[in-house]
């Protein structure tokens, strides 16, 4: 049974970093190939939830004991990240011109799969961490691929942002690590939950790194830069697959549901709210479909901190609050993977001269749109009446008002920024690729389209039956309609009046928003050290010439003094009195404790 096990786990880890044979083949030349079998990297790890299932094992064979296996979970992140880079893959080897450098995207590409599955099946803190950090390196190539300047500066914060992550993750987990004396995630959470000293500061700079993955405001400004400058195959795994990570960290690592953690859990939820409603209004101002979607996930991720933070306040509505950050992640994964391929896809298919495909077009593109925002009989209604059945919980004790009022509130400013995608994407549409969208990556987009429709297969079959029957009834679908009737109307004025407050704001906010005050404000301290330095230096000068002046003028008396003095004065200033001043001193010690 044991070797049973092993092998299991065994088959698990090759399942998991097969991906790194597609990077092998783009190195080799055959990038375009490789992403047209997108599938092919994407069916072992889907094909290891059933033939592996809820088992996990150890392997000595492995550096430092590697454990790996999935839970509920787990299976549900595998089975969308999967689904989602395979489509991907298939999207991109169907579209991106080979003068693009496919090669270099291919491995890049692959390289980043590889490291997102295996963090996913890691139940070891190093596993984890090679994967994250492989998965976070190999996504530099994606985010600087057009070698443009934009993406170059881009590439620069991600990496920036990155590395402050990784550092600030290592640094938790080796404190988390002191405490639990193992690599094992399940101890090191219960390590947390336990221990004190430096458990809040390992728990706050693990809650910090992941955060920087995830886009949690203020971490965020590296994905409103990536976005744009990534190829749109890469914009549709950094969105719906990779900032998961992020939030899978925070499920492996931190003592949720174990212990009260209520600085955490405001710090949480304050950061959610301001993720939420801030992004969407930043969002609102920018002018490129695919930074309104990146607004659009920071904003989404909200949701989800504001779920961590419900857990670490209150740790028995943790089983809850995960399967609702369970459902959220699969809906969230399927229904942005396929906007960001909608940005390129939809205007590839306004080149063609078929009536049908171009209504098939866009429904595609609303469909996807219209579940982010809670639409009925969608994974958006079925994420929507899983956060609200998290915050009526008889254990949450916040104002049940406060909180569906930021529901409300939060689904109709998802849809205001919906609204205003829509609009983008329509104006631009004679700005379509002379190139039309062919089979296979109509197919891709496609998939993730309609996955509003079969996402609820990747949900764990924990769900609450409650859940599935809410969204079905009349008042649940009515509660879910009438924000999209709003935010309809509203979209309505926004296209006829051309003098709207959104209208006269767009453009002023550039993508990173945070960055460029950041930036200036980081200059304008560097000018004022640089002040403080010259100003040191030049009193430090004064000081030592003015010291240096008073020795000279010592050492001169010293010399002009008589022979005899002159002999004692230097033995004294020597230090050979002093030694044996403390030789005696030691000695008499010795001596009284003898």
């Amino acid at each position: 049974m044991e070797t049973m096990v092993e092998m299991k786990v065994v088959g698990l880890i090759l399942a998991l970093a097969f991906p790194l044979l597609g990077a092998l083949f783009s190195a080799l030349g055959v990038a375009r190939r490789a992403l047209l079998a997108g599938p092919l990297w994407g069916a072992p790890a889907i094909a290891s939830l059933f033939v592996v299932g809820a088992k996990e094992g150890q392997v000595p064979t492995l550096l430092l004991d590697a454990r790996s296996g999935l839970d509920a979970t787990s299976m549900a992140f595998l089975a969308v990240s999967a689904i989602v880079w395979s489509m991907a893959a298939l999207y991109a080897g169907a579209t991106m011109a080979p003068e693009g450098n496919l090669r270099r995207f291919g491995v890049f590409f692959f390289g980043a799969m590889a490291g997102n599955f295996l963090l996913i099946g890691a139940l070891d803190m190093i596993s984890f961490m090679s994967g994250f950090a492989l998965m976070s390196y190999a996504a530099y190539g994606l985010v600087a691929h057009a070698m443009s300047v934009s993406a170059w500066r881009a590439g620069r914060v991600y990496l920036v942002l990155t590395v402050a992550a990784e550092l600030a993750l290592w640094a938790g987990a080796v404190l988390a690590w002191s405490m639990a004396d193992t690599w094992e995630l399940a101890e090191i959470r219960q390590a947390l939950a336990t221990s004190e000293g430096v458990a809040p500061l390992a728990t706050a700079l693990i809650f910090g790194a992941f955060g920087v993955k995830a886009g949690l405001v203020p971490l965020h400004v590296w994905l409103p830069l990536a976005h744009p400058a990534a190829p749109t195959a890469a914009s549709a795994v950094l969105s719906a697959a990779m900032i998961k990570a992020g939030v899978l960290g925070w499920l492996r690592f931190l003592p949720l549901g174990l212990i009260e953690l209520p600085t955490l859990g405001a710090i949480a939820v304050g950061l959610g709210a301001l993720s939420t409603f801030g992004a969407v209004i930043i969002g609102l101002m920018q002018t490129k479909p695919k930074t309104i979607l990146a607004y659009s996930s920071i904003s989404q991720m909200g949701y989800v901190a504001l779920l961590v933070g419900i857990a670490a306040r209150w740790p028995s509505t943790y089983p809850t609050a995960l399967l609702a950050i369970v459902v959220f992640v699969v809906h969230h994964g399927l229904a942005k993977g396929a906007l960001f391929l909608s940005v390129d896809a939809a205007p590839r298919q306004a080149t063609s001269s078929s009536r049908a495909r171009t209504i098939v077009s866009a429904a595609l593109v609303l469909l996807p749109a219209v579940a982010l925002c809670g639409a009925p009989l969608t994974s958006g209604a079925l994420a929507k009446y899983a956060l609200k059945s998290v915050s009526h919980l008889d254990e949450v004790r916040l104002p049940t008002a406060l909180l569906d009022a930021w529901l409300v509130a939060g689904a109709l400013a998802t849809g205001v920024l919906m609204a205003r995608f829509l609009i983008v994407m329509w104006r631009a549409r004679n700005k379509a690729d002379s190139r039309s969208l062919s089979a296979v990556g109509f197919a891709a987009w496609v998939c993730l389209a309609t996955g509003s429709i079969w996402a609820l297969a990747l949900v764990p079959p924990a769900l609450p039956a409650a859940w599935i029957g809410g969204i079905q009834t009349l008042t649940s679908v009515w509660s879910a309609l009438w924000p999209l009737l709003i935010v309809a109307a509203l979209a309505w004025v926004m296209l006829g009046i051309s003098n709207t407050f959104v209208h006269r704001g767009v453009g002023r906010v550039a993508p990173g928003d945070l960055l460029t005050p950041t930036v200036a404000l980081g200059l304008y301290g560097l000018r004022w050290l640089n002040r403080l330095s010259a100003l040191l230096e030049r009193y430090w000068t004064r000081g030592l010439a003015r010291l240096g002046d008073r020795l000279n003028a010592i050492e001169l008396r010293v010399k002009s003094t008589p022979g005899a003095r002159y002999e004692l004065l230097a033995r004294w200033l020597s230090g050979e009195w002093l030694a044996l001043a403390l030789a005696l001193m030691l000695a008499a010690a010795i001596w009284l404790n003898a």
